[in-house]
């Protein structure tokens, strides 16, 4: 097993060019590589971008397959899921990733979180093209804990709790052996690169190795596997109360805020009303 905590960012869409130079800033900056999820009909039509993602590759990123077309209708048909349509979002876009000069070693799933009653069909043709593929949700990937087409990501966004962040990196480090994929949507309003700076830096500082997608997998792969029907479904409540979690200190704070506006509001009410009170018995007495 590898004894430091593996860590890896995995770039969602790349939809935008400026959106992307700005993860690949942050990573030259920090000194690791990253790995970019692109949807390969949005790579077809920008030729920019396939030209700026190939320069990436040869410095040492990754590009992975995030699907033909990211369509929700397809992605997010819960029990109605048409394996027929996964087929082809998963085979064409391989076809025009080959076509475009990339080889994706990895697949990135489109919003992720699978019925139990779809989701070994999605394996089984995810399985045909790549050795692990990515959900969208989750936090720390433990030995006995993952699964090789499901394996958990956690979103690091603007707004998330930077303490929060911490707290969840101290936990991996904590562990005899840990990998956390950060999701990132950098074309996105609610992305910062400061925030993706800091968490990396803080990761470094606690002895956390970064590596893309595909060799972070290699150092993985060794681990004791979790079986497909230990993985849990995917619970609604659940990930409201992960997000409240790793909110918790802006939660506390907004609330602790609250309760001050309101305790100001009622003794500046109460006072207006003693006042006016004590005028009108002052009036009366005169």
């Amino acid at each position: 097993m590898f004894a430091a905590p593996i860590m890896t960012v995995i770039d969602d869409d790349a939809r935008s060019v400026n959106a992307v130079r700005m993860v690949k800033d942050v990573a030259d900056r920090c000194g690791i590589k990253v790995t970019f999820a692109a949807i390969a009909s949005g790579l077809e039509r920008n030729q920019e971008m396939a030209d700026l993602l190939h320069q990436y590759v040869e410095e040492g990123h990754e590009v992975a397959s995030h699907s033909l077309s990211h369509s929700a209708a397809i992605w997010k048909a819960g029990d109605a899921t048409d394996l027929q349509a996964i087929e082809h979002e998963v085979a064409e876009a391989e076809k025009i990733f080959l076509h475009l000069g990339f080889q994706p070693k990895s697949f990135v799933y489109p919003y992720g979180n699978f019925s139990r009653k779809t989701r070994h069909g999605i394996f089984e043709i995810v399985g045909k093209y790549y050795p692990v593929a990515f959900n969208a949700r989750g936090d720390i990937n433990l030995p006995g804990e993952t699964y090789p087409f499901y394996v958990s990501r956690h979103p690091l966004r603007k707004h998330n709790s930077l303490f929060m962040m911490k707290l969840l990196i101290d936990k991996a480090v904590a562990a005899d052996s840990s990998w956390i994929v950060f999701l990132t949507h950098s074309a996105n309003p609610d992305f910062s690169a400061e925030m993706l700076e800091n968490i990396i830096r803080y990761a470094q500082e606690s002895g956390a190795v970064f590596l893309p997608a595909s060799l972070a997998w290699q150092q993985v792969n060794s681990w004791p596997m979790m079986s497909e029907d230990q993985i849990p479904d995917y619970c609604l409540f659940g990930d409201y109360v992960n997000a409240a979690y790793y909110h918790l200190p802006i939660l506390l704070g907004g609330g602790i805020a609250f309760v001050v506006l309101c305790s100001v509001f009622i003794f500046l009410y109460m006072r207006h009303r003693f006042r006016k009170t004590l005028r009108r018995v002052t009036a009366r007495n005169n």
